[in-house]
């Protein structure tokens, strides 16, 4: 791993320019043979690390896995980059090298089964937001068709104005006169990529061929909130629970071990759930009776419960506070809070007195 690491970095150095002056600087041509010499010494090391895994592992079970596999032809294709270097496509495939980690690491591995299975689960998803997104699309078209237009002056915004200056009054480069544009304006707005300033236009929007006017439709920004939320956060979420869930199902099928029965993988799960159980503190009544009585009080569930009241009507006094307020109501606010906080120290020096 440090090695394919090193190589990362390696790679990382490159950089377009070198030595595109005659003659080269002496600087640039240290570069590039470092980085040419570095390359062809971890594509030989690597070749040589496959081969030993080949003859370690064995012909049948190092084909038979995929893993293995995946190694070899990165390293193929790190040797034909360097076999023949003018062909642009091998040296970009030379990418591919940290891909390696996968399979020295079994967590990489488990989120990489995770995302192949959750695939057909995806299409369908994917399947469902193209419905969305053209259904939405369609909608933007009925409101917005021709609405997005300005002028080729720069600063003209009225048509009349721009047709006498010789200008042409064109569609702005984001609009809505036919479907595709219109789905690719809320793709935008789904992405929360500066969505505001297309939900503003939008509230700008008067009519076919006319000018902006400024909050003239203020009710069209529910449609650009309802793509924002069912695309932007409700869809995306999806996503993220159907990674997670075949995530979850991988890494339990990974903890199942091939060598124990199923008596033996339930002492096992017992055992995890035994070992994150915690234990409490239980605090014994007190013996002197004031103390037990107040001991009595302070663990009874009704107390908690009060003092939760209290904390929600302190919060609710807070919300209330506001600029401009006059002189009587920031004083009873003030005594208000001094209550609170009484009430806050008559609970603390209860507990202490009946708990400790």
């Amino acid at each position: 791993i440090a090695f394919i690491s090193l190589n990362c970095l390696v790679l990382a150095l490159e950089r377009p320019g070198l030595c595109s002056t005659q003659p080269c600087p002496r600087s640039e041509q240290i570069h590039l043979d470092v980085v040419s010499h570095a390359d062809t010494f971890f594509a030989v090391f690597f070749t040589l690390e496959v081969c030993l895994v080949l003859v370690a592992r064995g012909p049948r079970i190092f084909w038979r896995d995929g893993w293995y596999f995946l190694d070899f032809a990165i390293v193929v294709v790190s040797l034909a980059a360097l076999l023949w270097p003018g062909v642009g496509i091998l040296r970009s495939l030379r990418a591919l090298r940290p891909l390696r980690v996968i399979v020295r690491t079994e967590g990489m591995r488990i989120i990489l089964w995770a995302v192949l299975c959750a695939i057909p689960q995806m299409a369908w998803l994917v399947f469902f937001v193209m419905l969305c997104m053209v259904m939405f699309g369609i909608i933007g078209v009925q409101l917005f068709m021709g609405t997005h237009r300005l002028c080729s002056i720069p600063g003209v915004e009225d048509p009349q104005a721009c047709a006498l200056g010789g200008g042409q009054w064109v569609r702005g480069h984001w609009n809505y006169d036919d479907l595709g544009s219109s789905m690719l304006s809320f793709f935008v707005v789904s992405t929360q990529s500066n969505w505001d300033a297309y939900m503003f236009a939008g509230m700008d929007a008067v009519g076919a061929n006319q000018a902006a006017v400024r909050d003239a439709n203020p009710t069209m920004a529910w449609i650009f909130v309802t793509v924002l939320v069912v695309n932007g956060f409700f869809l995306m979420n999806v996503f993220t629970g159907i990674l997670m869930s075949n995530f979850q199902r991988m890494q339990a099928l990974a903890d199942r071990s091939i060598f124990m029965t199923r008596a033996q993988q339930r002492w096992v799960n017992t055992k995890r759930v035994l070992d994150c159980i915690t234990l409490h503190r239980q605090i014994a009544p007190p013996a002197v009776p004031w103390r037990l009585r107040l001991y009595k009080v302070v663990t009874h569930s009704h107390f908690d419960d009060g003092i939760l009241a209290v904390i929600c009507l302190n919060a609710l006094v807070l919300m209330t506070a506001h600029s401009d307020a006059s002189e009587h109501y920031e004083t009873a606010q003030k005594w208000v809070s001094y209550g609170f906080a009484v009430v806050y120290l008559v609970e603390a020096a209860l507990k202490i007195l009946g708990l400790t």
